[in-house]
């Protein structure tokens, strides 16, 4: 890889002041799952000008494929962008970064002639939030029309992308009966409090599952006038575990949950599951591509863990292989999905990690474009894991 740093290195010079833009026009737009039509126009008229052939899926309007063809018959790469923000919070999560470096190391690669060797991928993949852009565009198949996929995150220190936590996630509903909370309580039959119960009993359960078991859950309805015994509420949970099996058990355990507190309150009480994450399957090939690309930059790093993560980057995995990695924005970056989080990411800091995040994925794009061994490596590991 050495050989090819200096030359990937002067092409991302070139573009230091598209890259910047990147980032900080998808900061400023902020938008939130499904709605970042002004982000994605604004990647896919860059991506076409500069030759790109972009594909938007019917009916996922803000979603895109771009494509630099190379040779009949050639090895190609794909990166993942991410770019909308969290309600309330812009990104919190810094898919600006996320966006700039991937469609970076995209213009890098064509700079640097990459498509006269193999073809470059990016994938436009909205509503990483709660959406599952990526769930839906690997249902559709997009993901497998390239060879591998490269997928670079920010946070708090330098790793190589491992295992995500599986995520089934959905709205609770508890119906009950009406009546004055003052004169008339024992005439109604509380909902909220049959809701509260079913978060209570759903943590007293937390001991039987493994500890990386993650449950969040809010109340986005619970009553209109507190002199109303609540008639209908409305919780929304996501259920996190490490794998599918545990999620699937978790969401039993919170519907026997749900029907235990209508019983007690007499409500009535449904779940409606709303979305479903994989979880990440790593690719210790592309990891290892990244590894040396990480060595080659001179970026000191940590393996592979289990983050304490849902993303449906996962549904990625489990369609194509994947390597992953992540770069910290700040020598002390603060928590994601804060206010703090999200104003780190558009500074020159930040702006600088997100170039050196370019060099890594450039490199990693001309190894296995122009790695025919390693390409084949990759896909025989995807395969057997994805046969278990």
């Amino acid at each position: 890889m050495h050989e090819m740093k200096e030359t990937l290195s002067e092409c991302i010079r070139t573009l230091r002041g598209p890259i910047e833009e990147i980032a900080h026009a998808i900061h400023d737009f902020a938008e939130i799952g499904f709605t970042e039509h002004k982000s994605s126009e604004y990647l896919r008229n860059l991506l076409e000008n500069h030759g790109f052939e972009v594909e938007v899926p019917k009916g996922l309007d803000t979603a895109f494929v771009a494509r630099l063809p190379g040779p009949p018959g050639s090895g190609s790469v794909g990166y993942v962008a991410e770019y909308d923000a969290l309600p309330d919070l812009g990104h919190a999560c810094g898919h600006n970064l996320i966006a700039a470096a991937a469609v970076g190391a995209a213009l890098t690669l064509k700079r640097a002639g990459l498509n006269e060797v193999g073809s470059v991928f990016v994938f436009g993949t909205p509503a990483e939030e709660g959406g599952g852009g990526k769930v839906l565009m690997a249902d559709r198949g997009y993901f497998n029309s390239c060879d591998c996929v490269f997928y670079f995150h920010p946070g708090h220190m330098a790793e190589l992308y491992g295992k995500t936590l599986a995520l089934a996630s959905g709205e609770i509903t508890h119906t009950g009966v009406p009546s004055h909370a003052q004169v008339s309580p024992e005439a109604g039959r509380d909902a909220l409090k049959a809701m509260m119960m079913t978060f209570s009993m759903l943590d007293a359960n937390g001991y039987s599952f493994p500890n990386s078991t993650r449950i969040g859950r809010i109340i986005k309805e619970g009553g209109s006038n507190p002199f109303i015994v609540p008639e209908r509420c409305i919780g929304e949970v996501i259920l996190s575990c490490d794998s599918l099996s545990d999620v699937n058990r978790l969401k039993q355990t919170m519907q026997n949950c749900v029907q235990g507190a209508a019983l007690a309150f007499g409500t009535s009480g449904v779940f409606v599951e709303k979305m479903r994450y994989k979880n990440t399957i790593p690719n210790s090939t592309l990891n290892g591509v990244v590894a040396e690309a990480l060595s080659t930059v001179g970026v000191p790093f940590s393996k592979e863990r289990l983050a304490m993560v849902s993303s449906d980057i996962g549904d990625a995995s489990q369609v194509t292989a994947l390597g992953g990695f992540r770069l910290p924005v700040l020598k002390q970056t603060p928590p994601y999905h804060t206010r703090a989080f999200a104003e780190c990411c558009k500074l020159p800091e930040a702006i600088k990690m997100v170039q050196e995040a370019v060099l890594v994925l450039s490199l990693c794009g001309w190894k296995v474009v122009s790695n025919a061994e390693v390409r084949d490596k990759a896909r025989q590991e995807f395969n057997r894991a994805s046969e278990k």
